[in-house]
């Protein structure tokens, strides 16, 4: 079976979320829910030391001064959204320095070919062979059908490409389960 797949940056950006999905997932459970968790508990500890504090300042005090409150408060607050939108600024820049190039071997037509010995590629300036045997897995999600080499590293293949995404994702996985037994 031969395919002719053009990809472009939007493919590259659904499958760079989708792989990003798949590593924050790969953190052991445990150790994620009791960052979270300690986090929040932190934080809500945090506010409620915070709120005692301002309470007993104003019990105990003969003068408290709301606008020094209004100030500090207000300076934190800033402080706090600068940070928020650095991080999201950051976001967006490592995500945009990802972006494949229009020169290089993501971006731009390919022409795959698969037999039972393997998958063979070929796009502008290059020809690759891959034998069945470094397919690590094959995934469907997202509108897309995904033949990992390595554990983060796959061929793309969205669905509103192919003729008939069914027919091409049963053909491959056949493909794959006949030359790997242990696949299944």
């Amino acid at each position: 079976m031969e395919i002719v797949i053009n990809l472009d940056k939007e493919d590259w950006r659904k499958y760079l979320s989708y792989i990003q999905r798949k590593l924050n997932k790969a953190i052991s459970p445990w150790r994620g829910k009791f960052w979270r968790r300690g986090s929040f508990w932190l934080e809500l500890f945090g506010g409620i030391v915070i709120g005692f504090a301002f309470m007993w300042a104003l019990l105990n005090s003969k003068e408290f001064h709301w606008s020094t409150a209004k100030l500090v408060i207000g300076f934190f607050i800033v402080v706090i959204a600068i940070y928020l939108l650095r991080y999201r600024m950051l976001q967006k820049e490592l995500r945009k320095a990802c972006d494949p190039s229009e020169e290089g071997t993501f971006v731009g037509k390919r022409k795959y070919s698969f037999d039972e010995k393997g998958i063979q590629l070929q796009g502008k300036g290059y020809r690759s062979d891959f034998a069945w045997s470094i397919v690590k897995k094959i995934e469907r999600d997202q509108g897309m059908i995904l033949v990992y080499e390595d554990q983060t590293d796959a061929f793309v293949f969205p669905e509103n490409q192919l003729s008939d995404p069914d027919e091409f994702y049963n053909f491959i996985m056949g493909l794959y389960v006949r030359a790997r037994p242990d696949s299944k």
